[in-house]
C-alpha cells in the first residue's frame, strides 16, 4: 500500500517539476535547486514540522505534494506552464492554417 501511495505521490511530484521547469524558462539548474530544496524539506523539516510517527509524516507530506500539484494542474488546465505556441506546434496547429 506504501508502495502505491508513493508512486501516486511521484507522479504529482513530477508534475510539479514539469511545471516549474517550463515556467523558470527551461532551466534545468533551477529545477535542480528546487528539487533539492524539495527533498531537503521533507527529509529535515518533516521532524520538526510533524512530530508523529513515519508513516504519519509519509501521508501528510504526500497529501501536500499531492494538493498542490493538483491545483497546479488545474490551474493551468494540463499545460504545466507551457508556452502557447509549443501547445500549438505540438498539436500541428500553426498561424499558417489559419
Amino acid at each position: 500500500m506504501v508502495f502505491a501511495i508513493g508512486f501516486v505521490s511521484l507522479f504529482f511530484a513530477r508534475a510539479l517539476f514539469v511545471w516549474f521547469y517550463n515556467r523558470t524558462g527551461y532551466s534545468v539548474l533551477l529545477v535542480a535547486i528546487f528539487h533539492a530544496s524539495f527533498d531537503a524539506a521533507i527529509s529535515q523539516l518533516s521532524y520538526d514540522v510533524v512530530p508523529a510517527s513515519n508513516t504519519a509524516r509519509f501521508l501528510i507530506f504526500t497529501a501536500v505534494i499531492v494538493v498542490f500539484a493538483a491545483a497546479v494542474i488545474i490551474a493551468t488546465k494540463g499545460q504545466l506552464g507551457r508556452a502557447k505556441e509549443a501547445v500549438e506546434t505540438q498539436a500541428g496547429v500553426s498561424d499558417l492554417d489559419m
